[in-house]
C-alpha cells in the first residue's frame, strides 16, 4: 500500500479497468486497487463505489 496524491497518475501510466485516472485519488478516502485485490476482497472487479475498510497499524 502507498499513499499518493492526485499527481501520481500524471507521472505513472497504469491501466485502469474502471474509473478515471484524472480523478481517481483527488477526493479524500478514495483508493485504487489492483484487479487481484478486487477479486480477493470483493469476489469481482466491479468495485467502483464499494467500501473497503483498512486498518492502519502504527509501527514505532
Amino acid at each position: 500500500m502507498a499513499y499518493v496524491d492526485a499527481s501520481f497518475f500524471k507521472i505513472f501510466t497504469l491501466p485502469l479497468i474502471k474509473g478515471d485516472a484524472n480523478t481517481a485519488v483527488k477526493m479524500p478516502y478514495t483508493a485504487v486497487i489492483s484487479e487481484s485485490m478486487a477479486r480477493k476482497y470483493f469476489g469481482t472487479t466491479d468495485v467502483v463505489g464499494r467500501d473497503l475498510a483498512i486498518k492502519v497499524i502504527k509501527i514505532s
